[in-house]
């Protein structure tokens, strides 16, 4: 994670700011609105209230980032294949992230060689249809491993404010017991030291 530099940030000017926020008004205007919470913070009398509404903006903030970032990613993908594959039609690719949701129209071609359809957005940032990011599969299996399967919808929606299947906390805890399960399988067992006893000593 990159670590916010104050003496970088000051020798961005103003105008510089502004363009390129005005680059993504979705950013913009969550951002205003995080600015008036810090500057009107006589509107908010409670700490929890202010707390409620600034997680309500970041959830926000962070699914309208990693739309973003998707959709960009789209086109340079597509760039990278156009003149070497035929195109085939736009599909609909959505995955579920912490931060709820996320959607994006991804054109897809032929490879002829190969005989089969390929998907360039999908293969190169590793998500499938209807799939649970990696962070939230670990939520999902925190949970699943500590309450009942059937309760972790209701977790999930409590503390990170979005929907999952019913059917989720069952399947994703699942498998990563049985992933688990491989990997101790075929794990390669630690070699013994000389003169290592596996006996209980008093």
């Amino acid at each position: 994670m990159r670590h916010i530099n104050i003496a970088e940030w000051t020798k961005i000017s103003g105008e510089g700011l502004a363009a390129r926020l005005d680059a993504h008004p979705l950013l913009k205007a969550r951002m205003i609105v995080l600015l008036d919470l810090v500057e009107n913070a006589e509107t908010i009398g409670l700490a929890d209230e202010a707390e409620r509404r600034v997680i309500e903006e970041l959830r926000g903030m962070g699914n309208e980032l990693l739309t973003t970032w998707a959709q960009r990613r789209v086109v340079q993908t597509t760039q990278e294949v156009v003149a070497s594959h035929v195109t085939k039609p736009i599909k609909k690719l959505c995955w579920h992230s912490t931060y709820g949701r996320i959607e994006v129209s991804e054109q897809t071609y032929w490879d002829r060689p190969n005989k089969c359809v390929i998907r360039p957005f999908s293969a190169s940032a590793g998500v499938s249809n209807r799939r649970y990011s990696l962070a939230l599969e670990e939520a999902i299996t925190d949970f699943g491993a500590a309450t009942p399967f059937a309760k972790v919808a209701e977790k999930i929606k409590r503390h990170y404010g979005i929907d999952i299947a019913s059917s989720a906390g069952y399947v994703v805890t699942n498998n990563h017991a049985q992933a688990m399960q491989q990997r101790r399988k075929f794990a390669v067992p630690p070699k013994r030291k000389p003169g290592w006893n596996s006996t209980k000593r008093c």
